[in-house]
């Protein structure tokens, strides 16, 4: 039956208890009813059915309702057999509905990688878990988790996404396959003496990465996340170089081509000659130089803005960290590098100026974004090669 609700950031939540069937289900109506009536300023209609145990017909078609009736509505932590339930009968097809979580526990698990969204943990020989510490919304797990499956199918050299599961020391977690393999990062630095042939590798993967497309709308674009970066740092800029660099954006190519966005030495991971690329919620659609452009964003210029900082996130001196980048950079397939690195700075130089529009930013880095980004812009026709 209807055990409580709960109104929280215009979400109303409704916790659907034991059984739903003929015995019960217009008492369960009048119940819902109620609570609605008395709360009818909410966005979205949730469910809750983490004590359902069943649903019957009659149970299916109330909750067939209230999806028509409310087209921002879902259900959320159903166990195994009230899923299978919607699964059989084609219910998880029309609406948005999420098995119970299964709560793992990383008590002992070493850290294998930080970054801005969450840590990861070995949890098995085979296994991994990204815990995301930031996140309370279990559909961005979810969609970095689909992401993931989508780079995956499409030829990427990823971790293979298994569930999202709560985590019992921290909040959600999605779990991967990775077996037993390195950190990138830790290879290339144990092993300085082969530096030229990891470099060929991580220039191979990303040369491989830019020439796979995918056409699904499961991926969002580049050129989207520019236009939104470029509104923000506006104010930034006199109308001749703002226009300047507005017409640089808006003619930024719709392409196909998977762009990870981060994918440096702590997102790779390391196994017999080849590389697997992890944390996929960066994922997009564009032009491959967008990768660059991230790529010099964490190898060089954080360092150009905050001395000190590049070390802390890769534990990597920024002497490697630039004879990585130049080096990788003379590696990939790209014509004119001196053209292609001009555009990449642009591109990351904006990145980080927009990004210290919430945050704060270290002293001198606001002009000193801006110089280069003016200095740049009028030095090249587009942002692509």
């Amino acid at each position: 039956m209807i055990r409580n609700h709960q109104l929280i950031n215009n979400i109303l939540t409704i916790y659907i208890d034991g059984r739903l069937d003929t015995s019960n289900y217009k008492l369960a109506e009048q119940s819902i009813e109620n609570i609605i009536s008395t709360h009818n300023e909410f966005e979205e209609l949730v469910f809750d059915m983490t004590n359902l145990i069943y649903i019957s017909s009659i149970g299916l078609r109330l909750v067939l309702k209230y999806k028509q009736d409310y087209p921002n509505f879902k259900i959320i932590n159903v166990n195994k057999d009230v899923y299978d339930i919607f699964d059989m009968t084609g219910f998880t097809t029309i609406m948005d509905i999420h098995k119970q979580l299964r709560i793992i526990s990383i008590e002992g698990c070493p850290i294998i990688g930080n970054g801005n969204n969450g840590r990861v943990y070995r949890i098995s020989p085979d296994t991994i878990v990204k815990s995301f510490y930031k996140s309370d919304d279990i559909n961005d797990i979810e969609r970095e988790r689909d992401l993931a499956k989508t780079a995956f199918v499409s030829g990427i050299n990823t971790a293979i996404s298994y569930d999202v599961v709560k985590i019992k020391e921290e909040k959600y977690g999605a779990v991967y396959e990775l077996v037993n393999t390195a950190l990138f990062k830790d290879v290339i630095l144990n092993d300085m003496a082969n530096f030229d042939k990891y470099m060929a590798i991580y220039a191979s993967f990303m040369n491989k990465l830019a020439s796979v497309s995918d056409d699904s709308d499961k991926i969002p674009s580049i050129k989207k996340d520019l236009l939104r970066r470029l509104n923000k740092i506006k104010t930034h800029f006199n109308e001749n170089d703002f226009n300047k660099l507005s017409t640089l954006i808006n003619d930024f190519p719709d392409e196909n081509h998977l762009i990870h966005g981060d994918a440096h030495v702590k997102n790779l991971f390391y196994d017999n000659g080849e590389l697997l690329l992890i944390d996929m919620d960066t994922l997009s659609k564009g032009h491959p130089i967008y990768d660059l452009a991230a790529l010099y964003r964490t190898y060089v210029a954080y360092e150009e803005i905050d001395p000190g900082n590049l070390e802390k996130f890769l534990g990597i001196s920024p002497d490697i960290t630039k004879k990585i980048f130049y080096t990788l950079l003379d590696k990939l397939d790209i014509k004119d590098k001196d053209s292609a690195l001009k555009k990449a700075r642009i591109l990351a130089y904006l990145m980080l100026l927009s990004r210290y529009t919430t945050l704060t930013p270290p002293l001198g880095s606001i002009e000193y974004l801006k110089k280069n980004i003016i200095e740049l812009i009028y030095q090249v026709d587009n942002l692509y090669y």
